[in-house]
């Protein structure tokens, strides 16, 4: 409907209303519009009665969004009415004052073009629409039967005002209770922080020790390898000596046969220029006091071969006997190793230097040289003389 303020289409001392919107927005019903022949009139608060599609109905209040509605001839009115209904609406009725009642169409539908919608009685049913003549009707028996509705109206709403303390005094206690149970959970909320803060700080404590442990740990593992290390470097050395003597000992063996295989090679040539200077002997009898020296010399080369074989035997025996002493201390260092104590608390293996076993002297070397040459000399005298005896 086209909004006018021209008073020429409303006949003189009639109250019309014309409709410029009237929908449902988030649960509420928003109307607005224009009002003419009101000058001089209050309303109090307005009330929709609607009626929906299954045959009910229902009223509701203006809210106080736009109080006090004050009616101006020809000025934008509005009013919102709280509407969570789910039915649709078929149709309304508006009043705003005892015996000022205006009908109006279903909520979104589409407003016809026409005059202003002039008032009913309260009590009327809203049949007319649009800016149709009205049916003549006495105002002081409208206004009478308005006057219980608008009367029931505001007991209801002094009702709803006085049951109002009494709910924010019910909300009041439920904030009320609401904060201390709130405080009571920041208190035991701040007690268990402070009790997890207490827990957080003993764990890195225990966490730093556990840690300065593990690196003692691994300190102490790190020094007990190189240990390990030096003494396996130890029993490769000890290792590589040992074998150096058993080769050493083999080569003296071996030297001792070849001297005694030389000693008897010696004897057995010895006792064929024996043979033969008894046969020469029996020859000649000049040869008697020569074979008497040379039996002489013989005898005291046998007795300096002799004495170099038990020199030679000597040393050998106390070559075997270095070796006995090295092996057995060998063994010892071993078991002074695997039987060594920890201290201060830590697991320092305690380092026993190793019993160097005894080397062979350069004396003994020498002896054995000597010997030896003392029998390559005897053999050279024994031929000697058996080549002069033979002569």
């Amino acid at each position: 409907m086209a909004a006018t303020s021209e008073r020429e289409k409303v006949a003189p001392g009639t109250i019309s209303f014309e409709l410029e919107r009237f929908e449902r927005i988030d649960g509420r019903l928003e109307l607005s519009g224009r009002w003419f022949g009101v000058r001089g009139l209050r309303f109090v608060r307005p009330t929709l009665t609607l009626g929906f599609d299954d045959g009910s109905g229902a009223r509701a209040l203006a809210d106080l969004e736009h109080k006090p509605w004050a009616p101006t001839d020809g000025d934008t009115w509005q009013a919102a009415f709280p509407c969570n209904h789910d039915m649709t609406v078929l149709d309304a009725e508006l009043a705003v004052s005892p015996g000022i009642a205006i009908p109006l169409p279903a909520p979104g539908e589409a407003l016809p073009e026409g005059d202003p919608i002039s008032a009913l009685p309260a009590s009327a049913p809203p049949s007319t629409r649009g800016g149709g003549p009205s049916a003549p009707r006495r105002t002081r028996p409208a206004q009478r039967s308005a006057v219980p509705d608008e009367l029931a109206a505001l007991r209801e709403e002094t009702h709803r005002l006085r049951k109002e303390p009494i709910r924010l005094q019910t909300e009041l206690d439920r904030s009320e209770q609401l904060r201390k149970h709130v405080e009571g959970e920041l208190e035991r909320l701040k007690l268990d922080s402070d009790g997890a803060l207490a827990r957080r700080d003993a764990a890195i404590d225990r966490y730093e020790s556990v840690t300065a442990e593990r690196e003692e740990a691994v300190q102490e593992r790190n020094a007990a390898v190189r240990e390990r290390d030096a003494a396996v470097r130890d029993r490769a050395a000890a290792v590589r000596e040992r074998d150096a003597a058993v080769r050493d000992r083999a080569a003296a063996l071996r030297e001792r046969d070849e001297a005694v295989a030389a000693r008897e090679t010696a004897e057995s040539k010895r006792d064929a220029a024996l043979a033969m200077r008894d046969a020469a002997s029996s020859k000649s009898s000049d040869a008697t006091s020569e074979r008497a020296r040379a039996i002489a010399e013989r005898d005291k080369a046998v007795a300096e071969r002799n004495k170099a074989i038990g020199e030679r035997d000597k040393a050998v025996k106390e070559r075997d006997k270095a070796i006995a002493e090295r092996k057995q201390a060998l063994g010892e260092r071993d078991r002074a190793r695997s039987g060594r104590p920890a201290t201060n608390g830590s697991r320092t293996i305690q380092q026993r230097t190793p019993a160097r076993p005894p080397v062979l002297s350069e004396h003994h070397d020498q002896l054995i040289k000597r010997a030896l040459a003392v029998a390559v000399l005897v053999v050279a005298a024994l031929a000697l003389l058996i080549v002069v005896g033979a002569l």
